[in-house]
């Protein structure tokens, strides 16, 4: 979602951080994608999933990730349990399928159904922000990526390595050892409201 490299630069690490390592700024952003993820209800980085549905006999399905890129396949089960039947008989799925990118709505048709069983249907697709898409759907939203430099900066600063952005307001030291003892953190009761309300028009419903 973003870059060590934007975040070096978000948090000034190179005159204030000089201790932090690539690895140190990389969890920091996996830690701050997944929050995002874990909030929002689905994954947001472009990934290959396989998703398995209960087929009810219908033509719409809406994906849980999104935005969905394609249809890949769209297999259901035989007797034996396997997922081995193409529901389009060898057909492209893009032929049989209308998708609507932006809510990760697919619609079957041509007469296609999604058959009536539980946990019988497996779609496998694309979908998910690309981190150096510029602009367009797949574009990772501006205000969603501003909440992921909080994040991530906010996880970095109370990870003892700086008090820059969001952190600690003071750090009380120990004269007789010159070690850190406590550390006060200037905490903003409202950040994670903010971060939610920021958030929550992309939560999968």
């Amino acid at each position: 979602m973003i870059t060590r490299d934007e975040l070096k630069s978000y948090l000034q690490k190179d005159e204030y951080f000089p201790r932090a390592t690539d690895e140190l700024l990389q969890d920091c952003i996996n830690y701050a994608v997944s929050k995002i993820e874990n909030y929002c209800k689905r994954k947001l980085l472009y990934q290959t999933n396989e998703e398995i549905i209960s087929g009810n006999g219908g033509n719409t399905h809406m994906l849980n990730n999104y935005p969905v890129y394609a249809i890949n396949r769209i297999y259901y089960r035989d007797r034996n349990s396997n997922f081995i039947y193409d529901l389009f008989k060898g057909e492209p799925p893009g032929n049989n399928i209308i998708l609507e990118q932006e809510t990760g709505r697919i619609i079957v048709i041509h007469g296609f159904v999604f058959i009536q069983g539980i946990n019988n249907i497996q779609i496998n697709y694309d979908s998910g922000y690309k981190i150096n898409e510029p602009t367009g759907t797949f574009c990772i939203p501006k205000d969603m990526k501003g909440v992921c430099y909080e994040m991530a900066a906010d996880f970095f600063l109370k990870s003892w390595q700086g008090e820059k952005r969001i952190g600690a307001d003071r750090y009380y030291r120990n004269p007789a050892e010159g070690t850190l003892d406590t550390v006060e953190w200037h905490y903003n009761e409202k950040l994670e409201i903010k971060w939610k309300e920021i958030l929550r028009k992309y939560v999968r419903m």
